[in-house]
Order: C-alpha cells, then structure tokens, then sequence
C-alpha cells in the first residue's frame, strides 16, 4: 500500500453514494500518508486547515480492509467540515458518526460491526 494507491481509493470511494453527495474535497486537495505507528486509520486536519487520511499498511493486508478505512476516516472528514468532529478524539464516534457511519455501510455493504 502506498500513498498513491491510497489517493487512488479516496477518489473512487468519492465517486459513490454517499460520499458522491457530501461535497468531499477531491484527492489533489487532501494529503495522504502512511502511518508506522500503532494506529489503525486517522483523519487530521494541520494548523492551516489541510486535510489528511492515513492508514497503516502492516494493519490493512486486503484491499477490502483499506478501502473500508478509508471510508471510516472520510466520514470524520465529513463531521469536520459539518464542524461536527469533537476535538476530544474518545468522542469522535458519537451518534452523529454513528448516523452517517450506517448510511455508507448500508450503501455500500460494508459491515457496521467492522466500520
């Protein structure tokens, strides 16, 4: 996995329902990295309000797995740019999360339990 298969991700998971409706920025407005640390997934934001999604490859081994992560870290993108992301990260999954969370899952098949 690298950065540019991560952007790859990103765009096509951009083109569906309902991410194709929550006017995410497109891939050449957001950074993205690879983690080497113990987290799974993150979404930031940098002091300059540029948005970032990384994963970490030793903890995605199939493609189902990146893909459905990357999906996890747009829907916080989404809450940031509803101002809805609480800056208390232990908060970050809260109904509204679990709200928009389904409605992916739903639409695009993906395990709510896994999500």
């Amino acid at each position: 996995m690298n950065e540019k298969q991560l952007r790859a991700i990103y765009t096509m998971l951009r083109a569906f329902h309902p991410f194709n409706r929550w006017g995410l920025p497109p891939s050449e407005k957001v950074r993205f990295y690879l983690l080497v640390d113990e987290d799974l997934a993150q979404f930031s934001l940098d002091d300059d309000g540029k948005m970032y999604i990384a994963i970490n490859p030793d903890k995605h081994l199939t493609l189902q797995q990146a893909i459905e992560s990357v999906a996890h870290e747009m829907v916080h993108m989404r809450q940031e740019m509803l101002e809805r992301l609480s800056n208390d990260p232990a908060k970050h999954h809260n109904a509204d999360f679990r709200r928009m969370a389904k409605s992916v899952c739903r639409s695009l098949g993906f395990d709510i339990q896994r999500f």
